[in-house]
């Protein structure tokens, strides 16, 4: 069974993550200590839609930051008019901004969602356990028949909870852009029979 609760690991980050002043940061940006030594990787497909804007409802539009991607210098930006959280892709040192909105997530706070969107297993530990139709599908960033919720999560990340209230509904909702949605329907075993 898939839910929205957080993982041993996360729960643990989260309870030591450090917060540090960033003095000279222009903006109020914190610096997150999520890093601790270990190698983070993303956690889902992540789409970005601009040069370097990644949005937390993950719009399917632009170019793919596959799961697995190792990171660094992750950092949360938060600011009384906007939250964002930093990272680097630790193999070309390109780095991008995710924009966050609490209305899309109104059970989680910003810290939850970075922990959500990082974690410590690359692709074949993200993949182990899914066939190839699914590994294929998750690289090409789609959904298709017959994939597990599971692979579902990893190829477009869990749907925005304002939408979709729990991962053990039959219908998870996606934005692909900002006006146009995609339901995923899944049968009672939780594989998908039908995107729409």
């Amino acid at each position: 069974m898939v839910t929205f609760r957080k993982t041993a690991w996360q729960t643990s980050t989260l309870l030591t993550v450090i917060w540090l002043a960033a003095c000279g940061t222009p903006l109020g940006a914190v610096r997150s200590d999520f890093l601790k030594g270990r190698q983070l990787f993303t956690a889902y497909n992540l789409w970005v839609e601009q040069a370097d804007e990644v949005f937390d409802i993950n719009f399917k539009r632009g170019m793919i930051i596959p799961a697995g991607t190792a990171v660094s210098e992750i950092a949360i930006q938060e600011h009384s008019r906007f939250k964002r959280i930093h990272f680097t892709l630790a193999g070309d040192g390109r780095q991008f901004i995710v924009h966050w909105n609490s209305k899309y997530h109104p059970t989680r706070t910003i810290q939850d969602f970075a922990a959500g969107l990082f974690g410590e297993k690359d692709f074949s530990s993200l993949s182990a356990g899914l066939d190839q139709n699914e590994i294929s599908a998750i690289k090409a960033g789609r959904i298709t028949p017959g994939m597990r919720k599971d692979a579902v999560l990893i190829a477009y990340g869990p749907p925005p909870e304002h939408a979709t209230f729990s991962l053990d509904s039959s219908v998870w909702l996606y934005w692909t852009s900002r006006l146009v949605t995609q339901s995923v329907r899944f049968d009672a075993e939780g594989r998908v029979i039908e995107v729409h």
